[in-house]
């Protein structure tokens, strides 16, 4: 397969982006910018043949020194403090600014080698027309150029950003997917295995019951967690089977799903609501009273409102609100609001999501 100029394998990537070719990236475009000079010094005394080399070889160094330092002007101050930062029109007047004061330097050297060498005068002593027009393209052409220059560090600067856009995507999906490994804590599958071990003595069709339900919720984890989107009643049917085996593992806490409106045709992110569920069980279990959970689900089309409320009250740690919400804003940024009512320490906590599903 042919290698593209983005791909990390070919030259040119490797060229424009690794600090090992940053030496030879500059002598390269000293040695571009030396060459058009010393032709452009060439042309501009060409009606004068005899004119000595020593100062046709000054003129060049003349025109090399003024277009290296506008172009470094270009590459290391317009460009990142103007254009990587989209501030076009600044960018553009200065741009033009420079090439204006590099169109000056060059008239006022060709001027000052005209008058030393007493040679007749290359430019008009007056304005004229086709003087002005020819300075005009001769200005655009250099801002053109001078611009082609930026265009090297922007397609630098979009390598890196696509390169760190790539990296970031591969470490969230490693994430995701070592989070998705651990949805079912092993605590859980140990009293469920304690219990069912135990209760296959005494009722053996509830231990069918108990296993077919733990079959249900690890296929779900383990197929339908790694698609992007499941159906809703898909994930309303892995929160029963996960609140069932936590009530039979642990006898808490009591729990009622009801749902509304269009579940079967919503789609939303694999796993998304459990995220919610388990913040609210692990102090429910350890509550020494009867604890209850009441889950409530309405869909439409285009609209998700999901609500987890409990009769104890909830304290979520930062680090895990901190991921659920981070989380949220991949999956759904500025389409979802998030709220815990009331504050730890009262009687009771409800966590509700709303979220726009398209």
């Amino acid at each position: 397969m042919p290698e593209t100029a983005s791909h990390p394998d070919s030259f040119l990537y490797r060229f424009l982006m690794e600090p090992r070719y940053r030496l030879f990236r500059h002598i390269l475009f000293i040695g571009v910018i030396t060459l058009i000079s010393f032709n452009q010094a060439t042309f501009t005394f060409r009606p004068y043949p005899d004119i000595p080399a020593t100062w046709l070889s000054l003129a060049g160094a003349g025109m090399v020194t003024a277009y290296l330092l506008v172009a470094y002007f270009h590459l290391y101050v317009l460009v990142p403090r103007l254009l990587l930062k989209k501030n076009y029109t600044g960018y553009l007047v200065a741009s033009s600014l420079s090439v204006l004061a590099l169109l000056l330097v060059r008239s006022a050297e060709t001027y000052a080698i005209c008058y030393r060498l007493d040679l007749p005068r290359l430019m008009p002593t007056g304005w004229n027309g086709v003087f002005l027009l020819d300075n005009l393209s001769d200005g655009i052409l250099n801002l053109i150029c001078l611009s082609g220059a930026s265009v090297t560090v922007l397609l630098k600067h979009w390598m890196q950003e696509n390169q760190r856009m790539n990296d970031m995507e591969q470490r969230q999906v490693k994430t995701e997917v070592d989070q998705l490994k651990d949805q079912v804590s092993p605590p859980l599958l140990f009293h469920l295995l304690a219990y069912t071990s135990q209760l296959v003595k005494q009722d053996p069709e509830a231990t069918s019951q108990v296993l077919f339900r733990l079959s249900e919720l690890l296929r779900y984890q383990l197929y339908d967690a790694n698609r992007e989107k499941v159906v809703l009643t898909s994930e309303i049917r892995f929160l029963d089977n996960y609140l069932t085996l936590e009530q039979q593992a642990s006898g808490k806490p009591a729990y009622t799903i009801t749902s509304a409106g269009t579940t079967g045709r919503v789609f939303v992110s694999s796993l998304l609501l459990l995220s919610f569920v388990q913040a609210m069980v692990p102090p429910m279990k350890e509550f020494p009273g009867e604890t209850s959970l009441y889950i409530y689900i309405d869909a439409t089309p285009r609209n998700l409102l999901f609500t987890c409320a409990g009769n104890v009250p909830v304290a979520v740690p930062d680090q895990l609100w901190t991921r659920i919400r981070r989380r949220l804003e991949l999956l759904y940024p500025g389409k979802y609001t998030l709220t815990v009512t009331p504050e730890a320490g009262q009687a009771g906590s409800t966590i509700t999501l709303a979220l726009q599903t398209q």
